[in-house]
């Protein structure tokens, strides 16, 4: 990812080799994903230095 560059949440972790895209937003609607912190929401940009868990 370059320095200025932010993704969508759904395709970071299907990149991430953890799920399809769909499967990244069914886990993302039923609240099983957070971003720095915070519980994330669809269409959510992850950018170079954010913590997705």
């Amino acid at each position: 990812m370059l320095p200025d560059s932010s993704v969508r949440l759904n395709k970071y972790i299907s990149e991430s080799g953890i799920c399809s895209r769909r499967e990244a937003d069914r886990y993302i609607e039923q609240g099983n994903v957070f971003l720095n912190g915070k519980r994330a929401t669809i269409g959510d940009q992850v950018k170079p230095g954010d913590v997705v868990k």
